[in-house]
């Protein structure tokens, strides 16, 4: 009758062992779009482009200051004792107060508008012939001023261009911001690939090593019971140096992408790197689901940016054309003296002052202007016709990219058949090797194609991962 043994606790306690640190492992897994939230919250790079995409957005807010109204006030004194012909007349001083507050404003068609309150106040002193109660005159009253400009911004243009240009300005700062971010974005999914890779890597080469490890202790074996010749031990021997060396190069090459993979993150390069994903758990980007109405940001920044030059331009033409403007006032006052016997107005006739004048201004230096004129021009079509390149280019480059996409996949399911069939060969190599019909060299071939395999598989996921990452600089438009 068999007797049932309980299970060896030291048994019991490493398949909890075991369970534990796979939990562990799992609990420690950086997944890429934790690193991602990282980069986005951590990096200074990340939070300025948000900062300044941010203020972009509130920029376009200053195009409406143009035409809102200004408080505007003026406050002056004058004490004049110079010599004059008449002082009889005149005085031998003369004092005089301003003091006027209005509102103005500037409107979307060119014309500009404004009421105020002025008060002045003079005075005659000395003047030998002038009694002393009508030697001061106060004025106060209200007043309205009027101009339009009947060929420079003429019916608004000036202020057009100018509204523009700050929108189209707000636009290619915004997009800027928007695409030094994703470019951060970029390059931090990159970096996560490559890590990702070489940790994978690491861990493929430090499995050759052991399996290396335990090849030549079979073959020192064999060798002692003089059932295989020594030179194969040599090559078992040679072989595992070879993969230990190769595995401290790797590690080599790991550590320089982890200083840049904290760095990314804001974190110290001596800090223990986690383990992330594998690569064939991240799902690529799919891109916009109407390519038709896409564009990259970085065209979207240059064509925003020919448009302000070309916003600039139309300012300076406006300002190197001829001037000719209306400008027509009112007023409407009290008069009195000081010794308080004012009276007020009832007539216009006596008590308004209304005027209008032009004023003409015209460049001389017409030649000058217009060799100014033409390198702005030439300057503007030049971003243009950058920004039409730039957008022809994306455009191409992202066709190239969804078009690869079958392609890449194909890639990597001939690089897991092949895989497969690798491993599947080594274990044969290895049945082989148990019934004695199978040398060093076959099996050493057999773990090195294995090995070789895998890496193009893992070449093949990040090769598919890295060129759809770059959809993340496109971005969908209104058509």
């Amino acid at each position: 009758m068999d007797i049932k043994r309980p299970c060896n606790p030291v048994y019991i306690g490493i398949a909890l062992l075991m369970v534990l640190s796979n939990c562990l492992a799992a609990a420690q897994e950086l997944t890429l779009a934790d690193y991602l939230v990282q980069v986005s919250e951590r990096n200074p790079g990340s939070k300025s482009a948000e900062v300044m995409e941010d203020a972009a957005s509130k920029l376009p807010s200053q195009a409406s200051l143009l035409t809102l109204p200004r408080l505007k006030g003026e406050a002056s004194y004058l004490n004049d004792r110079s010599p004059v012909l008449f002082p009889d007349f005149t005085g031998k001083e003369r004092i005089g107060r301003r003091f006027q507050l209005g509102i103005d404003t500037q409107t979307d068609i060119g014309l500009n508008a404004g009421v105020f309150y002025f008060n002045d106040q003079q005075a005659a002193l000395g003047a030998a012939l002038i009694p002393s109660n009508q030697n001061s005159l106060a004025l106060s009253g209200t007043g309205a001023e009027v101009s339009f400009s009947l060929l420079k911004n003429s019916f608004g243009r000036d202020i057009k261009h100018q509204k523009l240009l700050i929108h189209a300005d707000a636009a290619a700062k915004g997009a800027q911001a928007r695409l030094d971010r994703q470019m951060l974005l970029v390059k931090a999914e990159k970096t996560y690939f490559a890590v990702a890779r070489l940790q994978e890597e690491n861990r493929m080469r430090a499995d050759l090593v052991s399996r290396g490890i335990s090849l030549l202790a079979w073959a020192k074996k064999r060798v002692d019971l003089r059932l295989l010749d020594p030179a194969e031990a040599a090559q078992a021997e040679a072989a595992l140096g070879q993969r230990k060396l190769e595995l401290v190069q790797q590690q080599i090459r790991l550590s320089e992408f982890v200083a840049q993979f904290q760095a990314l993150r804001q974190e110290s390069s001596l800090e223990p790197i986690p383990l992330l994903s594998p690569l064939h758990q991240i799902s690529p980007h799919l891109g916009v689901k109407d390519p038709s109405h896409i564009q990259r940001i970085d065209s979207e920044v240059v064509a925003r940016s020919a448009e302000a030059e070309g916003h600039e331009l139309a300012l300076k033409r406006e300002e190197y054309r001829p001037d000719l403007k209306i400008v027509s006032r009112y007023l409407a006052f009290n008069r009195g003296s000081e010794d308080n016997d004012s009276q007020r107005c009832v007539s216009i006739d006596r008590c308004g002052q209304f005027s209008v004048a032009l004023h003409l201004s015209i460049p001389v230096a017409i030649p000058t202007s217009s060799t100014a004129l033409l390198g702005l021009e030439q300057t503007a079509e030049a971003k243009r016709l950058s920004a039409e390149q730039i957008r022809m280019e994306s455009m191409a480059n992202y066709h190239r990219i969804q078009g690869s996409v079958d392609l890449q996949s194909r890639s990597i399911g001939l690089a897991e058949q092949v895989m497969r069939s690798q491993e599947q060969r080594l274990l044969l190599e290895r049945q082989r090797q148990k019934q004695g019909r199978a040398t060093t060299f076959d099996i050493l071939r057999a773990e090195q194609d294995h090995f070789a395999a895998k890496l193009a598989w893992l070449d093949a996921l990040v090769l598919r991962l890295e060129n759809s990452v770059e959809l993340r600089l496109y971005e969908e438009v209104t058509p």
